[in-house]
């Protein structure tokens, strides 16, 4: 080969090789976060803490929970109602407080949970800087009577995990 075919053709490689991490990079970082997903047995309320947790695990999660006053029973019966009708499978464990569903999609990539806690009220604690709930990843349950906790989670497994899967 002469000189200049060699210097074209390498030319030509840095730029492909170029071109192909830009579309990397914008692939990776123009997806949308996983979208929370909203239930008419919640009502129109708001989320009471949101977080999200994107560190070094295998999955993005992201967490909405709901604390309010009402009848563990009706809410359960309403969840139960619309989740199944969703496709959620119900996947509580023998316990009379707590009731869970599971929803996955795109296996093993995307799961997401609900779980209705009875006789349970969130407390955010808020730090010293705010007197807003500025730290909803530090919160705990009190019991009350009366009071329903829902705890919404999506888990989306991250690119590198999903690619990993795929080549073993």
């Amino acid at each position: 080969m002469k000189k200049s075919a060699v210097k074209r053709f390498l030319a030509f490689v840095v730029i492909v090789g170029m071109v192909l991490a830009v579309i990397g990079l914008l692939l990776r970082y123009s997806r949308p976060e996983p979208s929370m997903p909203s239930f008419s047995f919640l009502g129109d309320r708001k989320p009471a803490a949101h977080s999200k947790n994107n560190s070094q695990t295998l999955y993005r999660i992201t967490k909405d929970i709901y604390s309010f006053e009402a009848d563990f029973n009706e809410v359960c019966l309403n969840a139960n109602t619309e989740l199944l009708a969703l496709g959620f499978v119900d996947t509580t464990q023998p316990v009379l407080y707590c009731r869970e569903y599971e929803l996955r999609s795109g296996l093993p990539y995307e799961l997401v949970s609900v779980r209705i806690w009875d006789n349970q009220k969130l407390l955010v604690y808020s730090t010293s800087e705010s007197s807003d709930y500025s730290s909803p990843e530090r919160h705990g349950f009190d019991h009350r009577d009366g009071w329903v906790s829902v705890e919404v989670t999506v888990e989306v497994a991250k690119w590198r995990f999903r690619l990993s899967m795929w080549l073993n």
